[in-house]
Parts: structure tokens; C-alpha cells; sequence
């Protein structure tokens, strides 16, 4: 194997690597705070993902969610009774 080729493969392998992760950076939603009142929920990009957390976590106290106020990244719920 000639010396331009040893060098240039083991780099086209990172690239390919480095693209094929860069689509798994998303940060996931989670539950910051929250009792049986509320719950705030960070997600990364978009809000929908953050339903999915507060349903569960107000399911908890036989609740559901109600969208009050969000801001970049933070949406915050009222668990209101079913």
C-alpha cells in the first residue's frame, strides 16, 4: 500500500464514522422537576417530544397533562385531573 492511500483511509473511515453519529447528537427529553401539580419537561429541537414524558409522569397521580408556557428547550405542564 503506498503512504498517500495509509493515510487517507484510516481518515475517510472517521469521516463516515463522524457523519453516522452526528444524527444521534439530539439531547432526549427529561423530566427536570414536577410534583402532582405540574411537571417541567427540557427536551432538545421539538416540543412534541415533551408530551409523551408529561403524560407519564402525570399518569402517576391519574392526571393529565395541560400544556401552561414553554421556552427554548422547557415546556412546562399543569397535571389538571382526568
Amino acid at each position: 500500500m503506498t503512504r498517500p492511500v495509509a493515510i487517507i483511509r484510516p481518515l475517510l473511515a472517521l469521516a463516515i464514522a463522524g457523519a453516522a453519529l452526528g444524527g444521534c447528537s439530539t439531547p432526549h427529553p427529561y423530566v427536570s422537576e414536577g410534583d402532582h401539580k405540574s411537571v417541567t419537561v427540557n427536551y432538545g429541537g421539538n416540543i412534541d417530544s415533551a408530551l409523551p414524558l408529561a403524560r407519564q409522569y402525570c399518569a402517576r397521580f391519574e392526571r393529565t397533562p395541560k400544556l401552561v408556557d414553554s421556552g427554548p428547550d422547557v415546556a412546562y405542564f399543569n397535571c389538571v385531573p382526568r
